[in-house]
């Protein structure tokens, strides 16, 4: 099993389909990777979605939360369930091109990589806007190298996003990389940084393999509206505790790497 799909479903309905059939468009086996959906006690009808393509699809997996765990839950769910060497973590109103699956195996199988980062594009009410945050080939480098060399002092800027790249699976589980449950804003804020951060050989492709929904909320963010103020600043003061536990590590890391 080469890779993971992991795809947190809430409130997912409208736009689960066209998420599967990006991934299944591959021209990858699919003896080579699986599809683990996490239905985080979705009220609509996701989880009869999942059912109907596990019919011709049986490398599907169906988790369902008996307690809605948010989005960074179910992630951890799908996490700690994966076979696969490396893992992508998608969400369930977004979708991947048809040649993504086959660029990114590749590319970690020859560089044996820990962690590939790719470019993406959001998409606005059918508008599409690429975004090339690596805009030109990286070479592979260690994991704080790469995030000096790329990012530098604007990488506050660019946290989040765990959905832009692919992460060796064990990299990952040695580390006790994990989503922070029970957030409703900022669950990914530093995930991204700290998976490529903690490997040895990390790369970056100009490619964009990833869209982006701009213009919908079918994960547990949807649930924004029905929050109490006090509830939205506790997760945005929680992501922010990581984002500077984040820095305190880079730095100590990049001093060690200077000496």
């Amino acid at each position: 099993m080469k890779l993971s799909f992991i795809i947190p479903i809430y409130n997912a309905e409208r736009y689960l389909a066209e998420c599967l059939d990006s991934i299944y468009a591959t021209s990858v086996d699919e003896d080579a990777f699986e599809v683990i959906c996490v239905n985080d006690c979705s009220p609509d009808n996701s989880r009869r979605v999942v059912l109907e393509y596990q019919k011709t699809h049986k490398n599907l997996v169906l988790i369902d939360h008996t307690e809605n765990k948010k989005a960074g839950g179910a992630r951890n769910t799908g996490l700690l369930a994966a076979k696969g060497e490396y893992v992508w973590f998608v969400d369930a109103d977004d979708t991947i091109e048809p040649y993504a699956l086959k660029t990114v195996l590749e590319a970690c199988e020859i560089n044996d990589l820990d962690a590939l980062c790719f470019n993406y594009a959001l998409w606005f009410s059918g508008r599409k806007q690429e975004e090339h945050v690596f805009e030109k080939l990286q070479r592979v480098q260690k994991g704080a190298d790469f995030l000096m060399d790329v990012f530098g002092d604007g990488i506050i800027y660019h946290l989040g996003y765990a959905v832009r790249a692919v992460y060796r699976r064990q990299v990952l589980m040695d580390n006790g990389i994990r989503f922070p449950e029970q957030l409703i804003y900022g669950e990914d804020t530093t995930f991204m940084a700290m998976g490529v951060m903690c490997g040895e050989h990390v790369l970056a492709v100009n490619d964009v393999l990833y869209n982006y929904r701009q213009d919908v909320a079918t994960s547990s963010s949807a649930q924004l509206v029905d929050m109490k103020g006090e509830r939205i600043y506790e997760s945005i003061f929680r992501a922010g505790e990581l984002v500077v536990a984040l820095k305190d590590q880079a730095a100590k890391i990049s001093m060690s790497l200077a000496n």
